[in-house]
């Protein structure tokens, strides 16, 4: 299972199709973004990471959603544990922004147990 602490619905490792919808607070709007990815990071090894697919769904709400992985994605994999994760979005002028911006948010991945 996955839960994040703005995000706190499971979802259980090896599953695909899992996402995390985020809402970018503090910002104005998304409108001048050309991409977004998600980062997760495993806390008790700092260089496993991987990146995710992620979508603007809202420029203007700035709604954002992070796949977890598809089949063969990084969920189907995951270790359990705990991890860390962001969202980054590019603006066209080159400048990138980090969500959560105080420091990423923790991810609780839990072993499938069937």
């Amino acid at each position: 299972m996955a839960t994040t602490t703005s995000n706190p619905r499971p979802a259980v490792a090896g599953d695909i199709g899992d996402t995390r919808s985020v809402t970018l607070a503090g910002i104005a709007d998304l409108t001048a973004a050309v991409s977004a990815r998600g980062i997760v990071t495993y806390s008790s090894d700092l260089t496993v990471t991987a990146e995710l697919t992620a979508t603007i769904d809202d420029p203007a709400g700035t709604d954002v959603t992070v796949e977890l992985g598809g089949a063969g994605g990084w969920l189907a994999s995951a270790a359990p544990g705990v991890w860390l994760l962001e969202a980054e979005i590019t603006f066209a002028d080159g400048s990138v922004l980090s969500w959560p911006q105080a420091g990423a948010d923790t991810l609780i991945v839990r072993a499938d147990l069937d």
